[in-house]
């Protein structure tokens, strides 16, 4: 068992307190993967998700991301919950421009929920990594990888205007590819989401929240890109003898560097 360990930050007036998840879509719950370390009553959808209320409210939180929020669940009952409670969200299931995915109500992506008494929205909008990214290719001459990238990718964009301050900012939420077998094509991803953070803000001057599931280790080339600007082009799949090429990004990963919430409150990332 993994012990989490938390730390309370006295909320003020004008701090945003933000709640990320990946609240593991039912559909995902099928394999043996989840089974081996929780029992199928207990997984049940029903079960989790009052739970996931439960601590979520419990936080009192200005804005929610969920990842891996599951068609038929949103509507059915996360927007309903969550809509009752004073929150209102976007949500953009995962897409995938070449490649079908299962039946459109098990498909699932990422969902922002925030507080209409607090904010105001200005713009929403989805990242469009299959556009920004085939570009790329074909300006690098890598029309190789075209079939590599095509991976499933969902995001959220909103930009918000603090009604307590009337400072505006970007809320953005993602979910990278988690197979271990394209760390290369994670990393790529991370590329894309920060030269599309760079355009959004203007070079980082809008402030942004970047919030979702990186599928990522501190000591990774996506982490290390994020946070430091400079890419590693280090993969954990060299282990697996994967076949070669990888797909590099550049060494100038991006001109912002975005801080780690929990290494700033903490001092260091969790070890597990």
């Amino acid at each position: 068992m993994i012990k989490r360990y938390y730390k309370h930050i006295k909320k003020s007036d004008n701090k945003i307190r933000v709640v990320t998840y990946n609240i593991l879509a039912p559909i995902a719950t099928q394999g043996n993967k989840h089974k081996e370390t929780c029992s199928e009553e207990c997984m049940k959808w029903s079960n989790r998700f009052k739970l996931i209320k439960k601590e979520v409210m419990n936080e009192n939180p200005d804005i929610i991301c969920f990842q891996e929020a599951q068609t038929d669940v949103v509507y059915d009952d996360i927007l309903k919950y969550f809509n009752s409670n004073g929150y209102y969200g976007y949500y953009a299931p995962q897409y995938n421009p070449k490649y079908s995915t299962q039946k459109e109500e098990y498909n699932f992506g990422i969902i922002i929920l925030f507080k209409l008494s607090r904010f105001h929205l200005m713009k929403l909008g989805t990242i469009d990594y299959f556009r920004i990214s085939s570009k790329y290719l074909e300006k690098k001459g890598l029309s190789e990888f075209e079939k590599k990238i095509m991976r499933r990718f969902a995001s959220v964009v909103l930009y918000l205007v603090d009604r307590n301050t009337n400072k505006e900012f970007f809320i953005v939420s993602m979910h990278l590819e988690a197979n271990p077998l394209f760390d290369d094509i994670k990393n790529f991803q991370g590329y894309m989401l920060m030269k599309y953070i760079e355009k959004i803000t203007d070079g980082g001057k809008i402030p942004v929240i970047l919030a979702g599931d990186f599928n990522s280790t501190p000591k990774s080339s996506t982490y290390h890109g994020i946070t430091t600007g400079i890419s590693l082009n280090k993969f954990d799949m060299e282990d697996f003898k994967y076949p070669l090429p990888f797909l590099n990004t550049p060494k100038r990963y991006t001109s912002l560097q975005m801080t780690s919430c929990y290494h700033k409150v903490f001092g260091q990332e969790p070890k597990h």
